[in-house]
């Protein structure tokens, strides 16, 4: 992988780490009680998985077929002072796939794309509690870290993968806590891939993936907590 790539998939886990210890230690980053009390009685760790469908945006314009994949990996809901507001850090291991078929310089474009990322979300979270029920809302930047890449030999020739992605993704859900400790949401995500995710030298290809995720987690142990 290239070595820019590499960095900018090391500042995102970084800020992931920062947020985990801001989570469970929030003395260390603000000398507010306010905001210890906050981080301490709400900030949720967890795991999440769950299934994505991507289609390749393709420039020239060529038809795809979206294809299903896979998603897996751990998160921290950081809490703040105010309830309805938090911050959630995502890491995760995830697939986009996809067919094409179209043309390249008249010449037949066709075969599959598969790409395993390591993906990294950083997204503001707003809910609203209706009775028993948690609805959110959570939106933010994406960054997918390319950890293996597989093309049709028929597009291997005129394709090469891009080492680190941006995007933007979108989230709306809802939750219920279950015996008073298990927080469990499930919630619909869009992705749209604000960057090539594959090019040559005549053509692009960008992922707009769907997801259903489901997400759970609980708050942080006391042993965590500082002082």
């Amino acid at each position: 992988m290239k070595r820019c790539g590499g960095r900018v998939g090391s500042v995102f886990l970084t800020a992931l780490l920062a947020a985990g210890i801001g989570a469970s230690h929030p003395n260390a980053l603000a000398g507010q009680d306010v905001l210890a009390r906050a981080g301490n009685e709400g900030t949720i760790i967890g795991a999440v998985v769950g299934v994505t469908r991507t289609d390749g945006l393709w420039k020239p314009s060529s038809t795809s077929d979206p294809v299903l994949g896979g998603m897996v990996g751990g998160y921290v809901l950081a809490a703040t002072p105010a309830p309805w507001f938090s911050i959630l850090a995502e890491v995760t291991f995830l697939q986009r796939n996809s067919n094409v078929v179209g043309t390249n310089q008249g010449q037949p474009l066709q075969g599959g794309l598969r790409t395993d990322y390591l993906s990294v979300l950083i997204a503001p979270r707003f809910t609203r509690e209706v009775g028993p029920v948690r609805i959110h809302l959570a939106g933010g930047p994406t960054i997918d870290q390319v950890i293996r890449a597989r093309l049709d030999p028929t597009l291997s020739p005129v394709l090469r993968e891009v080492e680190s992605v941006f995007g933007a993704s979108l989230a709306l859900g809802v939750g219920v806590t279950l015996a008073d400790r298990y927080r469990v949401d499930v919630e619909g995500r869009a992705f749209e891939g604000l960057g090539d995710a594959h090019s040559g030298d005549f053509l692009q290809m960008r992922n707009r993936t769907f997801g259903l995720v489901t997400r759970v987690g609980i708050p942080i142990p006391d042993s965590w907590r500082g002082s």
